[in-house]
């Protein structure tokens, strides 16, 4: 039997794997650059991307999924900066 302690345990939310990235809105020019760096480095990683103006949350196409990069990291960072944007493991 499970222990007391892990019966009230509450479940984490799992955060799936991936490239998180925050934009002004989908409507920025941040946005429409973010989609050329992203293109750059194909792979087979999911993108998450958050428009800051409106909350909203959308998954990338498979066609904008991408690999992992440092150099990709650093790009994203340049034009976003670097709080707004994580890859998951």
């Amino acid at each position: 039997p499970l222990p007391e302690s892990a019966k009230r345990a509450t479940p984490q939310k799992k955060i799936k794997s991936g490239l998180y990235v925050k934009v002004p809105s989908a409507q920025s020019t941040e946005f429409e650059v973010l989609k050329i760096i992203l293109a750059k480095y194909k792979g087979t990683n999911p993108v998450y991307i958050v428009c800051i103006a409106d909350n909203r949350r959308l998954a990338a196409p498979e066609s904008l999924f991408v690999r992992e990069d440092n150099r990709l990291l650093e790009e994203i960072s340049r034009l976003l900066g670097e709080e707004n944007v994580k890859f998951v493991k």
